[in-house]
């Protein structure tokens, strides 16, 4: 009986092609996403043309991450900011905080309210957006050349924060970013992850649970992807932080820089 039962458990010799196989796919996978990795960054530096590095060509360690989540009363050019959170980071220290509930002065769609669990009543007595936007700005700019704006989908946050400077009047410093959900994709394409959103790479990452769709939290599981992220690139050779400024920015606006 006991023979039996270890013959049974032993792996067949179709299951151990299988095995093989499995080994085979990721290995080409990988292969193909360190070729994309490089000929974006090929694409990039050619359009770049000799120009200087975006972010002085400084490593991972000595760059400081501001690492930003809104929540918003929706998704459209009219909806307001309802919260704010981000991080200042570096070298894998969270260096300082900035957390702030905004009135956007309308009242919060009901299905925003059972995404998020912001309520009229959360806000209704926080500070305007032309009162934190001030604060917000002078938080980010310390004077610190080396900055990086890092959010899940750079156009969003950064839209609505550009358009509250174009509401308030107020100059928005334009930093190089890192996307991580253009990160993401390149670096983890489907199946690899079932979903490109937040929740789903923090569970790939096994970053701790906290409170979804508040911004500060949302802004540490951010932080925890991005080191996720970069952990892959660094295995791929890629160290640079400019390299990753390369791999997030559309091709449009690196000639910007």
């Amino acid at each position: 009986m006991k023979t039996r039962t270890m013959l049974n458990s032993m792996p067949t010799s179709r299951d151990m092609l299988a095995g093989n196989d499995a080994i085979s796919d990721s290995t080409d996978r990988r292969a193909n996403i360190v070729a994309q990795v490089r000929t974006c960054l090929s694409q990039a530096r050619q359009i770049r043309d000799g120009a200087s590095p975006i972010i002085s060509g400084l490593s991972f360690a000595d760059t400081t991450y501001v690492v930003v989540d809104l929540e918003t009363t929706g998704l459209g050019n009219d909806d307001q900011i309802t919260e704010i959170g981000a991080l200042k980071v570096r070298g894998g220290q969270v260096l300082s905080t900035f957390q702030s509930m905004v009135n956007p002065l309308r009242p919060i769609p009901k299905i925003v309210t059972t995404l998020t669990g912001i309520t009229d009543e959360d806000v209704e007595g926080a500070p305007t957006v032309d009162q934190v936007l001030p604060q917000f700005l002078t938080w980010i700019d310390d004077g610190d050349p080396a900055q990086v704006f890092v959010a899940q989908h750079v156009p969003f946050d950064r839209g609505f924060l550009l358009r509250a400077c174009q509401q308030t009047g107020l100059k928005w410093r334009p930093l190089p970013y890192f996307d991580t959900l253009t990160l993401a994709r390149i670096l983890l394409p489907k199946p690899e992850v079932p979903s490109h959103r937040l929740g789903a790479l923090a569970d790939y990452f096994d970053a701790p649970v906290v409170e979804a769709h508040r911004a500060l939290a949302d802004s540490y599981m951010t932080l925890h992807v991005l080191d996720g992220l970069t952990r892959i690139l660094e295995d791929m050779g890629v160290t640079s932080s400019d390299d990753i400024a390369l791999l997030s920015t559309p091709g449009e606006e690196l000639s910007a820089y």
